[in-house]
């Protein structure tokens, strides 16, 4: 017996980066599955569902992706994204004016959003598929191992007050 409980925890150094995985499982009548992927590994989504549909029949999941770089390698080519910047300046001012918020806007969280910075060393998906895909087994592993474990306990609580 299995329960629908469980959590996986996968952490690799890969030629990317530092790759964690995380991902839990609470009781559900189907399977639901929740993703967060970094932008750039946004292509592998269907790939990961079907991993999960292979080995998982129900239960609300999810799954977390999280890919370090090296630190001390700066990436070349860093653009601030202009047009996105501005757009996000005026919608946080036309959202201040509405609630006649006096403040002037902040304009930290601006460039703290991803979406503002391009940076063109983005590794080619062949790459990124070979070193994340790995990681990503060994955390479902990790789920069904925790998941089984967690059924068992079950199954001996049953049968005690059986």
């Amino acid at each position: 017996m299995r329960s629908m409980t469980g959590y996986g925890k996968a952490q690799n150094n890969t030629s990317i980066g530092i790759i964690t995985v995380e991902l839990t499982s609470v009781n559900h009548k189907n399977l639901d599955i929740r993703l967060r992927l970094p932008e750039f590994c946004r292509f592998l989504e269907i790939e990961i569902r079907k991993l999960l549909k292979e080995t998982l029949r129900r239960g609300h999941v999810e799954g977390f992706l999280k890919i370090e770089r090296d630190k001390t390698a700066i990436p070349q080519g860093i653009t601030l994204n202009l047009p996105v910047a501005k757009a996000y300046y005026k919608e946080a001012e036309r959202f201040y004016q509405a609630l006649g918020i006096q403040d002037s806007i902040e304009t930290s969280w601006i460039l703290n959003n991803p979406d503002v910075w391009q940076t063109p060393d983005v590794p080619e998906t062949d790459k990124i598929r070979t070193a994340v895909l790995p990681v990503i087994r060994e955390a479902i592993n990790h789920l069904v191992k925790t998941r089984e474990t967690e059924g068992e306990t079950l199954t001996i609580f049953f049968e005690q007050k059986l």
